[in-house]
């Protein structure tokens, strides 16, 4: 059974995240989000910085004395997805959601924010809660970073969260090294010649050509890749042709590769472009290949994710710890923050069957169990705090 408390916390956290959710913005366009977090922050009268990034927000606690900072980070921005999960508090707009939870980060992290400034004269140190805008599109750290928001003070340590679907409602998972993919993007084009469908033979046909290249660049992963490294390559559009009868002379495509091993990540970035030169050059056609990094690997400090992983066992009566060692291929640009300084990324589960709440990330009906707010708010604040205490003490 929930303390009066706990129970005022959530509610007020549930609120937070049905308005945001009801109202989502994609990445660096969450001006109305942004206003609603640093009023929030303002209400509880923490230092407020506005614009970082474009839209980012920064809100600073400072403890009774100086001591260490350590950062609490969340993103804003929602999806170009229409949502189909017919609750009351669905988007009101069209093709945007909050399909991946960052609605609930929000709150999350604004409830850890409640909950550390009733203790603010025993902290021995500052919280910088984070607000971070466009992480879908992988530029939103970057920009914070080129902003400063390790600065002023500088920061020691940094924790991230993401709801998680994958565990069950009241489950924290922890991961000590990578958690999340690196992913690069690729942009490919397969030039033929035109001519009438009735005479291929007078042309090079594009679609064929691509065709042939999409199924080798599969054949990478399952012929020229050590089975036991975990490596993704996806093809998610394809564009191309202008009629029936009429031979292709372009086809275009855009594609995506996850890998976990920076080396194999290198690699691959070879692989995709000596399969494409080989097929294209066989079938008569040309490409051109624009293979692009998106972001790098994450990967969680080994000191501070233990340090985490006990703080947590304290907080057993209410939180289930589970130990991760299979890394997902989704990609997190917390991981520029993790090259910087020490971080852990945790997943906070948020399924309950019972509820019929399951439904994967990027979902047009994904939804959550309301109740991971709370633990999520618990998990990171009881953190922060004693993180500032063994900082203090050292």
């Amino acid at each position: 059974m929930l303390k009066n408390n706990d129970t005022m916390l959530l509610n007020k956290m549930i609120e937070i995240r049905r308005i945001i959710h009801q109202f989502p913005e994609i990445g660096f366009e969450e001006f109305k989000t942004s206003e609603l977090v640093a009023n929030i922050l303002s209400e509880l009268g923490f230092e407020v910085y506005t614009g970082l990034g474009k839209t980012g927000v920064v809100g600073l606690l400072r403890g009774k004395s100086k001591g260490a900072t350590i950062a609490l980070r969340s993103d804003m921005d929602a999806l170009p997805i229409n949502e189909n999960t017919g609750v009351p508090y669905a988007s009101r707009i069209s093709n945007i959601m909050h399909a991946c939870g960052h609605d609930g980060h929000i709150a999350i992290v604004l409830g850890a924010a409640m909950m550390l400034c009733e203790k603010k004269q025993d902290l021995c140190g500052n919280v910088k809660f984070i607000f971070q805008p466009g992480e879908e599109t992988a530029k939103g750290a970057l920009a914070m970073l080129e902003d400063g928001v390790l600065e002023n003070p500088n920061v020691d340590a940094m924790i991230g969260i993401h709801l998680w679907p994958e565990l069950n409602v009241g489950e924290v998972g922890i991961q000590y090294g990578p958690c999340m993919a690196a992913s690069d993007n690729f942009w490919v084009t397969i030039l033929g010649k035109s001519t009438h469908g009735a005479m291929p033979h007078k042309g090079a046909d594009a679609i064929v050509a691509a065709a042939y290249v999409i199924c080798s660049l599969q054949q990478i992963i399952s012929r020229q890749i050590d089975p036991s490294e975990p490596v993704v390559l996806t093809i998610g559009t394809i564009n191309g042709g202008y009629r029936r009868n009429i031979v292709a002379e372009k086809v275009e495509f855009v594609g995506t590769v996850r890998t976990i091993n920076p080396y194999l990540g290198n690699e691959m970035h070879k692989k995709v472009e000596n399969t494409i030169k080989y097929v294209t050059e066989g079938m008569n056609c040309t490409y051109t290949l624009d293979y692009i990094p998106f972001q790098p690997v994450a990967i969680n400090d080994h000191n501070l994710t233990k340090f985490c992983e006990e703080v947590l066992l304290s907080l057993a009566n209410t939180i289930k710890i589970i130990k991760l060692e299979k890394v997902p291929l989704t990609g997190e640009d917390f991981a520029y923050y993790a090259e910087k300084i020490p971080s852990t990324f945790l997943k906070i589960g948020c399924s309950n069957q019972a509820k019929g709440l399951t439904e994967p990330l990027h979902s047009s009906k994904f939804n959550f169990d309301e109740y991971s707010l709370l633990v999520g708010a618990k998990a990171i604040a009881q953190i922060a705090e004693k993180y500032l205490e063994k900082k203090h003490s050292a």
